[in-house]
């Protein structure tokens, strides 16, 4: 009987041993699936010759590939993937043509994703879908990623001369990747754009009737002052210049 009952648990733990081999295997397949998945996306993402319905092939590929996953890390990079694949994407949408077929129904099932730059006649990923994205996933390894695709892409609009509105959007973009990601990969580079901003509206390129202190003191100050304290958490070397150009723009307000 004891004979019996010691060959019955072996073989009870052999097949446990079994299933747990085969669950770890499955396991790593998916994950190599997957690794292989995004790097075939992001290497079709870099190619510049394809047309809008190969980008639009990427896109739906990686919305596939997005559905599939469960893991965090995965489904943060993918989702950024997503949001590039689309920017690829509105990036094929001709000038004028956004009430044509198909990019007329293209547009219509990502809306919500996507904004219209007027003065560039272009289609960018909204802005507020990044911002959305990165507040999801901010605790992975994919967050600072997100933030620099934020900032790169842009915001929709132009200043057309007024400095308040400068500052307002450096604040908006480099001030927000720098108050998610002081040390980020980005950072130095970041703090020296603004940087460069600054250098180019004390060297008089604006008319003389861009800022008017009388009506424009509250919206630039409502950006310099984020944008202070955003650049004084980084390590930059330049971190001590910016803050005093900063200053420098807000005199006129103090």
């Amino acid at each position: 009987m004891l004979r019996w009952m010691t060959f019955s648990v072996t073989r009870i733990l052999g097949a446990l041993i079994c299933v747990a081999l085969a669950t770890m295997g499955f396991a790593q397949s998916q994950q190599t699936a997957s690794a292989n998945a995004e790097r075939t996306i992001a290497e079709r993402l870099a190619r510049e010759g394809d047309d809008y319905d190969a980008r639009v092939a990427v896109l739906t590929m990686t919305e596939r590939e997005l559905a599939a996953r469960q893991d965090r890390e995965t489904s943060a990079r993918l989702s950024l993937l997503r949001l590039r694949a689309l920017a690829r994407v509105l990036e094929k949408i001709p000038f004028g043509k956004g009430q044509d077929q198909p990019y007329v129904a293209f547009l219509r099932a990502n809306y919500g994703r996507w904004d219209y730059d007027e003065p560039g006649g272009a289609w960018l990923v909204r802005h507020e879908a990044i911002v959305a994205l990165h507040d999801e996933y901010h605790d992975t390894k994919a967050a600072e990623p997100i933030a620099w695709f934020m900032l790169k892409t842009g915001l929709e609009g132009e200043c057309e001369g007024y400095l308040a509105c400068y500052v307002r959007c450096r604040n908006a973009l480099d001030g927000k990747y720098l108050r998610w990601h002081p040390d980020g990969a980005h950072a130095i580079e970041v703090v020296a754009g603004v940087k460069s901003l600054l250098e180019s509206l004390s060297s008089g390129m604006l008319p003389p009737d861009s800022f008017d202190p009388r009506h424009d003191c509250k919206e630039l100050m409502d950006a310099v002052v984020p944008l202070r304290a955003a650049v004084s958490a980084t390590r930059s070397l330049d971190r001590s210049v910016v803050i005093a150009g900063l200053d420098k723009l807000a005199t006129p307000c103090r």
